[in-house]
């Protein structure tokens, strides 16, 4: 066993160039998957569509019911209908589904024939040229070169580019949704330049993971005849439906094609969920096949004792008959044996099997209401509703528990630098760029115009500066950084920032407009409603430092080196000025250069963190795969070999870069996280100031810095001071690497980078063997403003019932003040604070805590020594307001086996709960603790990939369009364009979802009940014979045609409160929470209800005819028109507001029915029986006394004890429901008072 799991994980594609080997080797060797390029979406061909689709069709339950129904109906013995007549249904529903089938089938046929036909150009060994080639003729192991915006036909490992630094642009819209362009790079490693490669000379193999679904994962190996290992990873995957983008071409060879390619791995289609009160329709289905099964037991039953104490089994005769036509029968056994299945044919109608077929249709209509609702639609995006899952609307009023992630869900996303602590000494940051520029700024007209060119195309539009900061970084610029050992900190510091990111710059000319042609045209501002990424376009400089800091490119810039040592490891040599007096004018000169700079991140916090580099003259100017170039102040342009970066993942918590100065070789790692996961990794040694060493006056930086201890003790005061701000922080360290430790690290980490499979885990181990011994550098505080209508739309929530977790990354400081900002936590509100070193102590303030519940607050149930879920549950609950706030660390401890039920008990009472710290895992782990161990609608919404777990754990998941891109979307089921759209999506939409689809559900039950009653009670008075009064077609149509569009419209259209009501009081929501609107016990009363009416029906007509010469196919057409009046009259009487088409459709299908029985009896041909039968029925008193009678008699005591209960026992909505029509009255009478009277002032009509 242990050898077979070893070699399933060592499985792994081989892909080898075309030309490399014989055809019979390559044959052999790509066998197994070179199927070509070629895609086919389509299910069926010509011969197989009508086996294949009926063979699909009869996996339904539904058509496998009408499928037996009719075998039944084909024994002689048996049958109730005609033969043809009892595959009415079962056909119309085949053909119509056929049908649908076989359009969208066709319109893939056509869709795939367009795509396999495309030209792309792909390398002919023989030819030794690239040839133009359809998709579907590209196999794996073709070289392919695309051209500058076309799609790229299969998934490409990138071998070369026409860009000097060997990368790429592509667009992923098509994957992902986002529109921003994404930067691949060429393997490393391969040394061929642009004019020496060849696919031709191209001998290496490539050893990579079989093919998968995950879009963000691809590992592999290049290997040749030599033995040397190349690794490659996603950033040198170039997918299917990418479009190449700024970029005039690029070659690759094709590692997966056709159905194996990721984005056809990931094309699952829309979500499929069951709703909740799905799942209840189920078991009330079971019930009434429970019910079908009692009735016709009793019909053969009844039939056998008829039989046996009669001797016939008819004891109806029709015209001219005489008991010696009617057969003698079988032993009463065996005939009422035939009897039960004669019954489940004529009562098949109790099994609402239309009731599916109406539900999707009412909920595809539902989607596209909501998807159109202008009040959900997010203008500045371009953004409405996007409904990704058609099946759990209801779900929306169903929800009692809302998880949310905190950055761009409830905040903007949109990042601004506030504060910094450098060295220990703290920089605030309280000036708007713009607002006050007077020592720093000579020329305020120079800086108002940067201010203005910043504000207008940078994320968030707003920038901040410390004026104190600013003189610091002048002085050292001056002074070549020779002012202590903060200057060094103050230079490493905004090196880091401008380095340690993923930021890709690109320039646009000054005289190009945001409209014309440029390297950015695909992707546009962040004001723009298209755009999904970060650009920050700073111009030439950032306002003040346009007048200190030159260019290299000066005139008066021309700069030498001077190599001086310095007394600690963070100062380094640097280049002295010749004329250092000429700062200013220098920078003054450069403000006229000739090109802009846009730089594009992935993340708002890069994004910033650049920006503000940029700001204090810190300018990242260009980076490629190898190299990065920036602008330091006094030394102009420096550049950086970049040796490897070691990303950001949500274990680890922080990102490094590894880099080279190419004017020295010295190596230094940067890094940048979490306090909580680079603090650990300090070096202890080096947390001291060396203050000693540095000639300082007492009011020097560094004599402060003494004074107050401890680097690293200054910086967490720093860090809790911006956290209780409600900023997110991040601390920013270094490291000097000798060139030994390197070496000897990064022969290890090849080991993990050619790995194929687990090479993330060995990744991530790698990297933290280098993230040690770091030296502080200081820390940063990021200001994420909330959304509006946030704090308005949590309130709503709350006042609605619905209980809000917040699940963050962020500090806890930081997230606490969030908490109060957004209204989620409150001064009066008592809080609950969780935090644990250990899992012991973690267990101790849990049960510290239950323990004062239960004696002060909650007075929680005796059993609480109970280790089972449902004890805790039902434990009593306080209202009184408690906000429970935990950390990472401690959720950890939580989320444990032993503790968890302990952590549900605790979280379960109160109104608000705040998770910092919190990783992906952890955020999915605790909507799964909460929807499992409480039984329990969630929720949960978010934005960006960390979410999507989450997301998709959750009943309902809600996915954000913002800054992070768009998987939140494309894993949710609903996606907005803002949180505060979540209100209404729920209170409103959710509601009125949950209500409609509920009273269609009962309003089925109840039709079919009371129809298939009717007909049962007429079997009591012809000893149980199974024949019926009504026609058969005629029966068939009741439920096919003449009672299903009107409970359609009905589950379409229906709003039993206004939207406006909904919103002003949120506590209507509780009706659903509390499932009130679809129960076991309203499905029971609706069968009691049908029981009663169809009692009325049957017994009116029976009393009323009983001795006239009418015969049984008279009484058929009026009972049948009884019910169907009846049926419609039920469906007018539950529904609550009524529009145009509600009229057409009900009292049109009580027409129709009238228009049948009027045609019916004119085909003679087929319905001999029923010749001028229906004419002459309503030509009689009796019909319309009958239908008159039985419609009072049945609706009456319904219509009584519902003005009753709503005088006497009104619940919420019905108070709702009569203060709505009040308004309505009101603002009526004073529109006819103002239309009646106009020549009274409006101003009196005021009073």
């Amino acid at each position: 066993m242990r050898r077979r799991k070893r070699s399933l994980g060592e499985r792994y594609r081989l892909v080898v160039p075309k030309h490399a080997q014989s055809k019979e080797c390559l044959n052999n060797i790509h066998s197994k998957y070179n199927l070509g390029n070629s895609i086919k979406t389509t299910k069926y061909s010509l011969w197989s569509f009508l086996p294949k689709n009926l063979f699909e069709q009869f996996h339904r339950f539904a058509n496998i019911y009408f499928l037996a129904i009719i075998i039944l109906n084909l024994i002689p013995e048996i049958n109730a209908f005609g033969k043809y007549i009892a595959m009415v249904p079962l056909i119309f529903v085949l053909s119509v589904t056929a049908i649908k089938d076989l359009y969208e089938d066709r319109r893939r046929y056509k869709s795939d024939k367009a795509v396999n036909n495309n030209i792309c150009h792909v390398f002919n060994s023989d030819a030794r040229e690239y040839q133009q080639v359809k998709w579907k003729k590209v196999v794996v192991g073709d070289f392919v070169r695309l051209r500058s915006d076309e799609s790229v036909p299969s998934d490409i490992l990138l071998l070369n580019t026409s860009d000097d630094n060997s990368i790429c642009h592509i667009e992923t819209a098509n994957l992902d949704g986002e529109t921003n362009l994404k930067q691949r790079e060429v393997v490393k490693g391969l040394h061929v330049g642009n004019s020496r490669f060849s696919p031709e000379q191209f001998e290496f193999k490539l050893k990579c993971e079989e093919p998968n679904n995950h879009i963000h994962r691809f590992n592999g190996t290049l290997s040749n005849d030599e033995g040397k290992e190349i690794p490659v990873g996603k950033n040198n995957l170039l997918l299917r439906g990418c479009i190449l983008r700024n970029t005039d071409w690029a070659e690759g060879i094709v590692v997966y094609a056709g159905h194996d390619t990721k984005a056809l791995m990931n094309n699952s289609g829309p979500r499929y969920k069951r709703s909740k009160v799905e799942r209840d329709l189920n078991l009330d289905v079971v019930s009434c096949v429970v019910i079908l099964f009692i009735l016709c037991f009793l019909g053969g039953v009844g039939c056998g004792f008829w039989t046996d104490r009669n001797g016939f089994f008819n004891r109806h005769f029709t015209p001219g008959s005489t008991d010696a036509d009617q057969p003698f029968v079988r032993k009463p056994v065996t005939e009422g044996f035939i009897r039960f299945w004669t019954f489940v044919i004529i009562l098949q109608v109790l099994i609402p099997i239309s009731l599916y077929v109406s539900m999707e249709v009412v909920k595809l209509f539902q989607v596209y209401f909501i998807s159109n609702d202008l009040e959900l639609y997010y203008a500045e995006m371009d953004q409405p509703v996007l409904c990704r899952a058609l099946n759990i609307n209801e779900d929306l009023g169903q929800i009692k528990f809302v998880f949310s992630d905190k950055t761009g869900t409830l905040t903007e996303n949109k990042m601004v630098f506030k504060r910094c602590t450098i060295g220990g000494r703290n920089f605030s940051h309280g000036d708007k760029l713009g607002s006050d520029l007077t020592d720093a700024a000579p020329s305020s007209s120079d800086a108002d115009q940067m201010y203005h060119q910043i504000s207008d195309e940078s994320n968030g539009g707003e920038l901040y500066w410390d004026k104190e900061l600013a003189q610091v970084v002048e002085s050292n610029g001056r002074n070549n950084y020779h002012c202590g050992p903060q200057s060094s900190y103050l230079r490493e510091f905004f090196i880091l920032l401008a380095i340690c990111n993923t930021v890709v710059v690109t320039r646009k000319s000054k005289g190009t407009s945001n409209n014309s042609a440029s390297p950015t045209d695909q992707t546009d501002l962040p004001h723009n409603p298209d755009n999904k990424h970060v650009p920050v376009d700073l111009g030439e400089y950032s306002s003040w430092n346009n007048h200190l800091i030159p260019d290299s490119n000066s005139a008066h810039g021309n700069l030498g080196v001077s190599a001086t040592p310095v007394k600690t490891s963070l100062e380094r040599s640097s280049k002295r000025l010749k004329s250092p007096g000429s700062l200013i004018e220098a920078a003054v000169e450069q403000s006229t250069a000739n090109d802009e700079i846009l730089y594009e991140a992935e993340s708002p916090d890069e994004a910033a963190l650049v920006k503000a580099a940029h700001l204090y003259g810190y300018k990242l100017l260009s980076r490629s795969p190898d190299k990065v170039t920036l602008y330091i102040p006094g030394e102009g342009e420096v550049a950086y070999e970049i040796l490897h970066v070691l990303p950001f993942d949500s274990s680890r918590k922080r990102m490094s870069i590894i880099v080279r100065r190419e004017d020295d070789s010295s190596i230094v790692l940067y890094c940048k996280g979490a306090d909580s996961a680079v603090l650990p990794k300090l070096e202890r040694a080096n947390q001291q100031f060396q203050g000693d060493d540095v000639d300082a006056g007492e009011g020097s930086w560094a004599a402060r810095s003494r004074s107050r201890g401890s680097l690293v003790e200054e910086t967490s005061c720093h860090l809790d001071l911006y956290a209780r701000d409600g900023l997110r922080t991040l601390c920013m360290a270094r490291r000097d690497l000798a060139t030994g430790d390197y070496e000897e690290w990064l022969e290890q980490h090849r080991h993990a980078e050619t790995a194929i499979h687990d090479r993330e885990r060995l990744l991530r181990e790698s990297a933290h063997k280098l993230e040690c011994n770091l030296e502080l550098l200081g820390a940063t505080g990021i200001e994420d403003r909330l959304q509006d209508g946030v704090p308005e739309t949590i309130a709503m929530l709350r006042e609605a019932g619905l209980k809000v977790w917040v699940l963050t990354g962020d500090k806890q400081e930081t997230a606490i003040n969030v908490g109060h900002s957004c209204k989620l936590l409150d001064t009066t509100m008592q809080k609950v604070i969780l935090n644990a070193k250990t899992k012991a102590e973690c267990e101790d303030q849990i049960t510290s805590w239950l323990a004062h519940f239960q004696s002060e607050v909650m007075s929680i149930a005796s059993d609480h020594s109970s280790n089972t879920v449902s004890g805790r549950i039902n434990a009593p609950v306080n209202d009184r307001s408690v906000g429970l706030v935990i950390d990472g660390r401690t959720l950890m401890f939580a989320l444990e086996e032993p503790l968890k039920i302990k952590f549900l008990d605790l979280a379960r009472h109160c109104q608000a709960v705040l998770c910092c710290r919190a990783t992906p895992l952890q955020k999915s782990a605790v909507v799964q603790l909460v929807r499992n161990g409480l039984k329990t609608m969630t929720l949960a919404i978010g934005d960006g990939a960390n979410d999507v777990s989450m997301i998709q754990m959750a009943d309902v998941g809600i996915g954000i369009s913002g800054q992070e891109g768009m998987q939140a979307v494309m894993a949710s089921d609903f996606a907005i364009g803002r949180f505060k759209f979540l209100s209404r999506l729920l209170l409103v939409h959710g509601h009125w979802c949950y209500d409609r689809i509920s009273k269609m559900f009962l309003y089925f039950f109840f039709k079919n009940a009371m129809f298939v009653l009717v007909l049962f009670w007429f079997q009591l008075y012809n000893g149980f014979s199974g024949s019926n009064a009504i026609d058969d077609l005629s029966l068939i149509l009741f439920n096919l045609a003449l009672t299903t569009v009107p409970p359609v419209i009905c589950g379409v259209l229906d709003k039993d409160v206004p939207d406006p009501m909904l919103t002003a009081k949120p506590s209507l929501y509780k009706s659903g929470q509390n499932s009130e609107f679809y129960t076991r016990k309203l499905f029971w009363m609706t069968i009691f209800d049908a029981l009663y009416e169809s009692l009325v029906v049957f017994y009116v007509a029976f009393w009323v005819y009983n001795g006239t010469a009418a015969d049984i196919r008279m009484v058929g057409v009026t009972l049948h028109q009884s019910s169907v009046i009846v049926a419609n009259l039920y469906l007018a009487l539950i529904t609550a507001q009524w529009t145009i088409l509600h009229h057409v459709f009900l009292w049109g299908s009580i027409a129709l029915s009238f228009v049948w029985f009027a045609i019916l009896g004119e085909l003679r041909s087929f319905f001999w029986e029923m010749y001028k039968v229906p004419l002459v029925t309503m030509a009689t008193r009796e019909f319309w006394a009958v239908c008159a009678l039985s419609a009072v008699a049945a609706l009456f005591p319904r219509v009584v004890i519902s003005v009753v209960r709503h005088t006497l026992w009104p619940t919420e909505i019905n108070k709702a429901q009569l203060e709505s029509k009040r308004r309505e009255e009101t603002q009526g009478s004073r529109t006819t008072f103002v239309e009646q009277s106009p020549e009274i002032p409006r101003t009196q009509l005021s009073v």
